[in-house]
């Protein structure tokens, strides 16, 4: 078998100590083994997702994951799910704007079955017409559960399409409605034929198993598959200069309590990997149970019952940062606005303590240290950031490279990407109020 191997370092130096080859048929191959439970997680991840698909036709990516489970030459339509789970196992699949994946965690002695069946949907997918249309209505349903009948999520969408205005990142991973009712399994089976290929694909396995034989059992199962005519996913528009101060308000009679939430477009991982460590460090010092802005907000000036701070962190092209805040009866939302503003501003103005970095990258680097542990969490994190574009060496030296970051980082990140005057200052203010009616 031909491959190149990788991540063979010592386990001291890396948080998973995975290993990695890549098939001939450039398909990606990642074990992290882990002895402690008789299991094995699954996990194949196709670099395509929502942000891949073209402009009329959101929701395509995720309609194709549904149909992956319609049947292929090998498991007739709905029988993968059936047949996991009466071997003790569970399975899933989920979209984002990066990838689409698919995941099974099983006893090790069925790997080499879950295999032969995710290898066969890779090349033989074979659905009917009309179980595609009904699935169709099947995601319109979820669509109108999880956003339509939800104002949070209704005013996440509207504030994310006027952040990332004119980029693949503005168009919400299920699909627009309208869009939705559109989209044919025609679409769908052009849409795995482009994409849904070898070349495009990441299998990580995680648990009880030794790494040579899950590289066998690829070179048999998903080595055997040719890409064949697919193709690689498109350039993706730049994001536009956004100008001026954006308030996007939603009223909605389910809501009681109005709701502060501001989104700010900054570096992601796959754009700037050194200034995400900083943006991690700066989340966990600002945001959290014992952050700068609970401190102030909820604990000090008693002007919201919750707060919380947020990085999105791992994606190809920009990410971003969430606030939100419940204010307490009788605040102003612009009494929240300037009260989070002036937490920023501080920080922008006179920086951050070492101690504070020191003890936030303490409490990282501990946390990666329990991920290792897990059986599924090492699959889902570095399929995750691998399928966004991160190499797995900076993935597995995450936790030593936070250690680089200082205070000065911290300090200028806050300062150049969520003070208003700052020239990569990119943001949009949402309110989420009670309907007046």
């Amino acid at each position: 078998m031909s491959h190149t191997l990788s991540g063979q370092a010592n386990a001291n130096d890396k948080i998973y100590n995975a290993q990695s080859i890549t098939l001939p048929n450039a398909m990606q191959v990642v074990v992290v083994e882990n002895h402690r439970t008789p299991a094995v997680t699954h996990m194949v991840w196709y670099r395509i997702g929502g942000a891949d698909e073209v402009a009329g036709e959101t929701g395509l990516a995720h309609y194709l994951e549904h149909l992956m489970f319609k049947g292929s030459d090998l498991v007739d339509s709905g029988e993968f799910s059936k047949k996991v789970k009466s071997w003790g196992g569970n399975d899933n699949a989920f979209t984002s704007w990066d990838f689409t994946a698919y995941f099974q965690t099983v006893p090790k002695d069925k790997l080499e079955a879950v295999m032969l069946m995710e290898s066969d949907r890779m090349k033989n997918l074979n659905f009917k017409d009309e179980e595609a249309l009904t699935e169709r209505d099947v995601v319109l349903e979820e669509r109108k559960q999880r956003t339509d009948s939800n104002p949070m999520a209704q005013l996440h969408e509207a504030m994310r399409a006027t952040l990332f205005i004119n980029h693949p990142y503005g168009r919400p991973i299920i699909g627009w409605d309208q869009e939705l009712k559109k989209l044919s399994p025609e679409g769908a089976r052009a849409f795995y034929k482009n994409y849904y290929a070898p070349k495009n694909a990441i299998l990580v396995v995680s648990g009880d198993i030794n790494a040579k034989d899950v590289f066998e059992l690829a070179a048999k199962t998903y080595g055997k598959i040719e890409n064949g005519e697919a193709i690689s996913r498109p350039t993706w528009p730049e994001v536009p200069n956004m100008y001026g101060q954006v308030t996007v308000t939603h009223m909605h009679e389910s809501i009681r309590q109005p709701i502060y939430q501001k989104l700010f477009r900054v570096p992601g991982m796959g754009t700037d990997y050194d200034k995400s460590l900083g943006f991690a460090v700066a989340e966990n010092i600002i945001g959290g149970n014992t952050g700068r802005l609970y401190q102030a907000l909820v604990v000090d000036q008693k002007l919201a019952s919750s707060v919380n701070f947020r990085y999105g962190g791992v994606s190809i092209d920009d990410s971003t940062i969430s606030i939100g805040a419940a204010p307490l009866d009788g605040v102003p939302l612009n009494d929240i606005d300037t009260a989070i503003m002036s937490v920023l501003r501080d920080v922008a103005d006179n920086g951050v303590t070492s101690d504070e970095v020191q003890k936030s990258i303490s409490q990282m680097q501990d946390e990666s240290v329990y991920e290792r542990d897990s059986l599924t969490g090492p699959a889902m994190m570095i399929g995750y950031q691998l399928a966004s574009g991160i190499e797995l060496d900076k993935i597995e030296s995450w936790a030593d490279d936070l250690s680089h970051i200082n205070a000065d980082n911290v300090q200028d990140l806050v300062r150049d990407y969520l003070i208003s005057s700052a020239g990569s200052y990119h943001a949009v203010t949402g309110h989420l109020l009670p309907n007046e009616n």
